[in-house]
C-alpha cells in the first residue's frame, strides 16, 4: 500500500465560501502555508483553474464543492498540481482545452491522494505524467462520463506530459 501525501503539519487552516470565507480557491491556496488545510464549502466555483505549488490539503464541507469549467480550461487542468497534496471530497466537470486533452485534475509531480471526489465530463478526469517520483492514490472516486469516446481521453490517465 502507497503512503498517502505527505503533508506537513501546520495550524493554518483557510476557509473558501460560506460566510467570511475566501471567494475562490485560487486566491486560498496562494494565500496557504506549506501544510495548511483549505475548507471548501458546497456550492459551485466556475473558472476557477488552480495551479498547486505546495504541500497542502483541500477539503470540501457541507456537501460537494464543484468545480466548473464553462471555458477553455487553462494550465491543462482545472487543478494543476506540482506538490504533495491530498483532495476530499470535491468534484470536477468541464474540463477541455483546444488539444482535447484537458483534466479535472492535472498532476506533474508529488504524492497525490484523491479521496471521495468525482470526476464527470471532462476530456480526462485525471492526468498523472509519467514521473517516477509521482504517486497517485485514489479511494472512493468516481469517473464518469468522462472523453470524447474516441480511445484517446480518459477517466484516469497516468503517462507522458504532452
Amino acid at each position: 500500500m502507497t503512503a498517502p501525501a505527505r503533508i506537513p503539519e501546520c495550524q493554518s487552516d483557510l476557509l473558501v465560501g460560506g460566510h467570511g470565507g475566501i471567494a475562490r480557491l485560487s486566491e486560498a491556496v496562494r494565500q496557504a502555508r506549506a501544510g495548511s488545510t483549505i475548507n471548501v464549502e458546497a456550492g459551485i466555483y466556475h473558472d476557477d483553474s488552480v495551479l498547486i505549488d505546495k504541500p497542502i490539503r483541500i477539503v470540501g464541507r457541507n456537501g460537494t464543492p464543484i468545480f466548473q469549467a464553462l471555458h477553455l480550461t487553462p494550465n491543462g487542468g482545472i487543478f494543476r498540481i506540482s506538490a504533495d497534496v491530498e483532495i476530499e471530497n470535491l468534484a470536477f466537470c468541464g474540463a477541455a482545452s483546444l488539444s482535447g486533452n484537458a483534466a479535472g485534475i492535472r498532476q506533474t509531480v508529488g504524492i497525490l491522494t484523491v479521496r471521495r471526489c468525482a470526476f464527470r465530463g471532462n476530456q480526462n478526469g485525471t492526468f498523472c505524467a509519467d514521473d517516477p517520483e509521482a504517486k497517485l492514490i485514489v479511494e472512493d472516486s468516481q469517473f464518469i462520463d468522462n472523453g470524447a469516446g474516441d480511445g484517446h481521453t480518459h477517466g484516469l490517465y497516468i503517462g507522458s506530459e504532452s
